[in-house]
C-alpha cells in the first residue's frame, strides 16, 4: 500500500515537471512498479489499477498519460510473468475461479468469502450500534467456530475496514465514516486537489480488502497525508483571502 502511495505522488510530481527533469521520476516510478509486482499484493496492485484508469478519465485520456500508463502496465505484468521467485499470477486468477473456491475452501479468497459472511451474519444481530470496538475479535471468533474453525489459526479480523467499522460502531458509525469520506472528496474537487481525490480513492479501495485504520502503518499513513492536504489547502485559502 505504501509503493501505492508513492506511485500517485511520482506520477503527480511528474505532471508537474519539465519533460527535460522527469526522468529520474520515469526511472523511479518503473522501479515502484516492479516492487509491486515483486510483492505481488492484490488488494493494493487492484486499487492502483483502478485508480489509474480513473485517472486517465479524468486525464480526458491524454496521449502522454496513455503513453505512460501502458508502459509500466507492461512493465509490470512482464515482472509478473518473469520474474522467477515471484511468478504468482495465479493469485489474481484466484479471484475468478468458481470452481477453485469449492475444492479450495482455504484458498485466501475463500477463507476472506467466508471472514465477509461471518461478518455480515453478526452485523444482522447489531445492526444499530454495533457489537464496540474491542468484542469484534470474540464476535467474529464465535462465528470462526461455526462456519470455519481454519479462520481461528491465524487470528482474522473482518479484512474490510467498512465491515469493521459496521461491527464496532453499527450502521450510525458506518454513515459517520462514509460520510466523512463523502466530505473529504467534495473538499478535494472543490480545491482541485487532484492528489488529494486519488489518495483517498486509493486508501478507500484498500479499505475493502485490508482494516488499514486498525494497523498502526495504516493510520499513520491516511492521517498523516489526509489532514497534511486539508491543513495545506485551508492555509492556501487564508493566504488568498488575506490578499483580496
Amino acid at each position: 500500500m505504501h509503493i501505492g502511495v508513492g506511485i500517485l505522488f511520482l506520477i503527480e510530481m511528474i505532471s508537474k515537471t519539465k519533460k527535460t527533469k522527469i526522468f529520474c521520476h520515469l526511472l523511479l516510478l518503473v522501479l515502484f512498479f516492479v516492487f509491486l509486482a515483486v510483492l505481488n499484493k492484490r488488494g493494493p496492485v487492484i486499487a492502483i489499477g483502478i485508480v489509474g484508469a480513473i485517472y486517465l478519465i479524468r486525464s480526458k485520456v491524454k496521449t502522454k498519460a496513455v503513453v505512460y500508463v501502458s508502459t509500466l502496465t507492461a512493465v509490470f505484468i512482464l515482472a509478473m510473468l518473469f520474474i522467477p521467485k515471484f511468478n504468482n499470477i495465479n493469485r489474481f486468477k484466484e479471484l475468478i475461479d468458481i470452481e477453485g473456491l469449492k475444492t479450495n475452501p482455504n484458498s485466501s479468497t475463500a477463507l476472506r468469502l467466508s471472514i465477509y459472511n461471518c461478518a455480515f451474519k453478526q452485523a444482522v444481530k447489531s445492526p444499530i450500534i454495533g457489537y464496540g470496538w474491542g468484542d469484534v475479535k470474540g464476535v467474529l471468533d464465535d462465528c470462526y467456530q461455526e462456519e470455519n474453525p481454519n479462520l481461528l489459526l491465524k487470528n482474522y479480523n473482518t479484512h474490510n475496514q467498512f465491515l469493521s467499522v459496521l461491527l464496532s460502531t453499527g450502521i450510525i458509525g458506518l454513515i459517520v465514516f462514509l460520510f466523512y469520506f463523502y466530505y473529504l472528496f467534495k473538499f478535494s474537487n472543490k480545491n482541485s486537489n487532484h492528489l488529494l481525490f486519488f489518495l483517498l480513492l486509493y486508501f478507500g479501495l484498500n479499505m475493502l480488502s485490508e482494516n488499514i485504520l486498525e494497523r498502526e502503518d495504516g493510520v499513520i499513513f491516511f492521517s498523516f497525508f489526509i489532514n497534511l492536504f486539508l491543513f495545506n489547502s485551508e492555509t492556501e485559502t487564508d493566504k488568498i483571502t488575506e490578499e483580496q
